[in-house]
């Protein structure tokens, strides 16, 4: 599906009457985005496009993806789960080096500077995720 600039611009006005958290989805994804048409709204990410939905289902929806990582296995993963189990020395130094960036490109940095420190890899970025 094609959109006209137009829609895509109306749709980036149209997240800022959203909640918090998917403002936040929207702010914090690459790639992503958000347009309105007269059918609803439509939502753009690395799987494909979604839509049409009701502006209740797009604020769920930003929500969503705005609190998941993937790791270099292709896993999903809670960021904020996966803050929990950072180190924090090492995670207080890559935000001075990184902040302001997206969780993605945080969480990435984090894994590669964990092998780095501790030469394992940190146990959100295996095959298998889990705390």
């Amino acid at each position: 599906m094609r959109f006209t600039n137009s829609a895509k611009i109306k749709g980036e006005m149209a997240v800022r009457q959203m909640s918090q958290g998917a403002q936040r989805g929207y702010n914090e994804t690459d790639p992503l985005a958000v347009y309105q048409t007269d059918e609803g709204f439509w939502i753009e990410d690395c799987d494909g496009v979604a839509g049409p939905m009701t502006m209740q289902e797009a604020d769920e929806r930003l929500e969503y993806i705005g609190s998941i990582v993937q790791n270099s296995w292709c896993m999903d993963v809670d960021y904020d789960t996966a803050v929990e189990t950072m180190d924090d020395e090492l995670r207080e130094q890559l935000h001075r080096e990184l902040a302001p960036c997206n969780r993605q490109v945080f969480f990435d940095a984090y894994a590669e500077a964990h092998m780095e420190k501790f030469g394992e890899e940190w146990i959100m970025d295996t095959w298998n995720p889990v705390v």
